[in-house]
Formats: C-alpha cells, sequence, structure tokens
C-alpha cells in the first residue's frame, strides 16, 4: 500500500512524528483527519489502488517510493513506463533516503491542507464572533421595545363596570362529558357566576339534550337555553362528512352563533362565547375584556386561513380570531343584529337563513367572519390587538388548552396548588397561541392583572370563594 493511503497509526516513525509533533487528535473534523482524506484522494487519483499499475510521464530513471509492513519498497520503470521490477532494499542509504523522501512529501501536503483547515477555522472564529455580535444588537433592541411596552399599564375600568356581560355556550348531549370536565369545571374555579353567568344553548328537539340540561341546572348555577331546528335547507346536509368540519351538527353550531343575542333580555350588554372544552386559566374580570374607552379588546392575528370566510364577506379579510386561540370571544350585544343585516346587504338576500348556506362548506370560521363584518362595518366599540403592536395588549384567561396553566392559575389566584408554579405563568395570560405578541413579556402587566383579581376576591362572599377555591383544590388532588 503506498504511504499516502496509511492512517497516521500506520506510518513510520518520521512520517508520524509530521502529524505527532502537531499535538492534534484523531477527531473525525482534525486536521489529521483531513490530510489523512485528501492525501488519499491524492494518491488514489495520481497512482490507481492497484499494485501493478501504468505509469505515465516518468523517466526511465524514476524510482517510486513507497511504504507497506515489510519495510521501504522502491519501484523502478522502464522506458515504456510500465512497473516490471519490485524489490526491498537492503541498502540502508537507500531505505533512509526512501523515509526521508516520503517525509519531505508527507509535510508539503499536509502543509496545504492544515492551511485550509485553519484557514476554514478561522473563517468559522469570524462566523462566531458575527452571530454573537448580532445576538447582542437583537437583545439590545428587544430590550429597547421591552421599555417601551414596560410604560403600559393596565387599562382603568372602573366606569364600565356596570355592564352586564352573559356567557354562552352551544352544545349538545353528546358532549356533556368534555363540556363537564372542560369548561363547567374551570368556569366553576374562575368565574362569579353572579357577574358573569354562562348560559347552554342545546337542541330543543332532542330529549337527549332536554336531559343532560336538567341534570347539569340542578348541579350548577348555569342557565338553560333550547333553540328549534331552522328550517329544512338552512344548516347543510353531508352523508357521510369526511371532516367534523362538514357534520350537520358542526354547521348548526355555527349557525347558532349568529343568532346568540335572542337568547338574552335587552339589559345584557355584552356576550362572550365559550366551546364546550374551553378553560378558563384565571380570574375573568372586566378588565380582560375592556380598555379604558370602554372597548371590547379583540385577540385578533395576521392570518387568512378559512378560504370561506373571504367568501362570505366578498372580500379578503385583514384578519382572523381563530389561530389566537383566546376565550370568551366578546361581542356587544347590539352587534349581532348588525352582522346579519350586513350579510344579508352584501348577498341581497331576504334574510340570513339564506345567506347562511353559501358559505357552509370546510373551512370558515363563524367568529372571523363576524368580527370581518364589524370591521368593514367601521363599527365602533372594538380594539383589535395585533400581535405586532407594541402601545396594545390583550389580557386572556381562557382558551382551549392543558391543565398546567390551570394549576398556576389557582396558585396565582388563591394561594393553593403552588407547589408547581410555573414562573413564567404572567406572559400565559399575555399570548395568543400561534402568534408571538409584542406585550408578552411586559410582566408587570400581568402583575397588575392579578392585583386586581386579588382584590375583587378579596371582596367577595367568603362561602362563594371557599366555594371556588375548593374547585381548584380537589382538581388536583
Amino acid at each position: 500500500m503506498p504511504f499516502l493511503l496509511m492512517t497516521s497509526r500506520d506510518l513510520p516513525g518520521p512520517i508520524w512524528n509530521v502529524f505527532g509533533g502537531l499535538g492534534i487528535g484523531e477527531s473525525r473534523f482534525s486536521p489529521e483527519a483531513v490530510a489523512s482524506q485528501e492525501l488519499r484522494k491524492s494518491t488514489q487519483k495520481v497512482f490507481g489502488n492497484s499494485r501493478v499499475k501504468t505509469y505515465h510521464n516518468f523517466k526511465p530513471d524514476d524510482v517510486v517510493c513507497t511504504l507497506d509492513p515489510k519495510g521501504v519498497k522502491l519501484s523502478s520503470k522502464q522506458e515504456k513506463g510500465t512497473l516490471t521490477h519490485d524489490s526491498y532494499a537492503d541498502d540502508p542509504l537507500s531505505h533512509i533516503g526512501c523515509y526521508l523522501r516520503a517525509e519531505q512529501l508527507c509535510k508539503s501536503m499536509c502543509k496545504l491542507i492544515l492551511a485550509r483547515y485553519q484557514m476554514s477555522q478561522g473563517l468559522l472564529k469570524y462566523l462566531l464572533i458575527v452571530i454573537v455580535i448580532a445576538t447582542i444588537i437583537s437583545a439590545i433592541i428587544k430590550s429597547n421595545s421591552f421599555t417601551k411596552f414596560n410604560t403600559i399599564h393596565l387599562d382603568n375600568v372602573t366606569d364600565f363596570r356596570h355592564l352586564r356581560v352573559a356567557l354562552v355556550c352551544r352544545s349538545y348531549f353528546g358532549d356533556e362529558e368534555t363540556l363537564r370536565n372542560s369548561l363547567i369545571r374551570t368556569y366553576s374555579m374562575f368565574v362569579d357566576p353572579e357577574i358573569f353567568p354562562l348560559t347552554l344553548v342545546l337542541d330543543d328537539e332532542s330529549l337527549q339534550d332536554h336531559a343532560m340540561g336538567n341534570r347539569i341546572s340542578k348541579e350548577f348555577n348555569i342557565s338553560i337555553k333550547y333553540e328549534k331546528l331552522p328550517s329544512r335547507g338552512v344548516i347543510p346536509h353531508v352523508e357521510n362528512p369526511k371532516f367534523k368540519a362538514d357534520s350537520f351538527g358542526y354547521h348548526r353550531q355555527q349557525w347558532s352563533t349568529f343568532y346568540f343575542d335572542r337568547h338574552f333580555s335587552d339589559d345584557i350588554d355584552i356576550i362572550g362565547v365559550l366551546d364546550s372544552d374551553s378553560k378558563f386559566w384565571s380570574f375573568l374580570t372586566h378588565e380582560s375584556i375592556l380598555n379604558s374607552k370602554g372597548e371590547i379588546k379583540v385577540a385578533a392575528g395576521p392570518t387568512d386561513l378559512y378560504e370561506f370566510d373571504s367568501l362570505a364577506l366578498k372580500m379578503k379579510h385583514s384578519f382572523e380570531v381563530m389561530l389566537t386561540n383566546r376565550m370568551p370571544v366578546f361581542y356587544w350585544k347590539a352587534s349581532f343584529k348588525k352582522i346579519r343585516k350586513y350579510l344579508i346587504n352584501i348577498w341581497q338576500k331576504e334574510s340570513f337563513d339564506e345567506v347562511f348556506p353559501i358559505f357552509a362548506h370546510p373551512l370558515y370560521s363563524q367568529f372571523n367572519i363576524m368580527y370581518g363584518a364589524l370591521y368593514h362595518l367601521k363599527s365602533e366599540g372594538y380594539e383589535y390587538c395585533l400581535p405586532d403592536i407594541l402601545n396594545s395588549y390583550k389580557i386572556s384567561v381562557a382558551s382551549n388548552r392543558d391543565w398546567s396553566s390551570i394549576r398556576t392559575g389557582c396558585c396565582l389566584t388563591y394561594s393553593i396548588n403552588c407547589r408547581r408554579r410555573d414562573n413564567d405563568f404572567s406572559r400565559d395570560i399575555l399570548r395568543y397561541s400561534k402568534y408571538s405578541v409584542a406585550w408578552e413579556d411586559n410582566r408587570n402587566l400581568a402583575e397588575e392583572y392579578h392585583a386586581v383579581v386579588h382584590t375583587y376576591i378579596n371582596s367577595m362572599n367568603k362561602s362563594k370563594l371557599h366555594k371556588m377555591k375548593s374547585f381548584c383544590t380537589h382538581s388536583f388532588n
């Protein structure tokens, strides 16, 4: 085997010293390994791999010196350039000469390879320096942005606490277990039912729904309403739908949302919509709903995901509220009638029930369509809190999420179940599900909100407060 094909550990002393003197290890990316690979390629290219090979462009007196385990090997070539004779040199001078020649060639190759390696290492160092500098600059910029929104404080909504807010969820008997384990369970932990009463809307024609409504109304302080089935043809009916979003029940729930206002009396100002699997993880107050101007704060994102939202509105809408995954979704009660009228007008129909089947195809979002209509109507009373707006914020107290934040919510609200307190929880009530928001690291804003919560619960009736605490205690024991 030619010496250039050997690894450094196989090389005789003089050649091994070339590498050994460098103090280099055997790592895959070390100069030694790189040199070995490069030399191997060069040798294969020039001499080939076989022991007997035709060599071109050599003079008759050329002697090729190679090394193998037996010693130094001299190969002489005739004028035709063909290897005809192999002999091992007994002459010590030839032996030494071959070593010297091998060492010299190896050193020359190694210098070139090491130079390349050192250059790449130098470039790597410069790259690391650039990354470090960029990180520092980014941190400075981020720090400056923090300074901007750290000046934001929780809006004072004292003048609007007289506004009456109703919560509502459209469900059916098949969702009873989910409803009990998620929405009702956490509603009992974090919502004062006297301030924010919850209403369930069920199917009027279903005996199972009536039975479920009777059970829930007896166990919890929750109102039950029943809704009649709309006229035939209003709700699309798809045989064996491939998606849940194309099922009759799903479309009926969406349709119902547009009519939630008719389930409440005129003294209700705001309606907050929830799903059956929604979970509260912090205490609900007016501060999480309104700004200092008395406008509803909307958790909005920039994505246009649902294609049939644009069909319903007959235009592209500039934001959505589904992927933020923040509940409840609040509307002024008076807005429901405005939304239906807007959709009737743009489609030139006589009623909303004629409009609904036009866009009731997967995928669409009733929430996106409703906010889109209000936005295009330039309806007052809403603040759209998009993720990149520094001087805005949205406090969120519920979503469809896991139980880890709920445990921490029990700790921060009632000082119980604190064995797993998450120090980063303050960000949970400021975050959106799929978006990074400009205010999510504003811890003082979260602290101010919890201060309001503590002031509120300290003024609550003790027996009612004890009952709410007990739901937190029993849920994690």
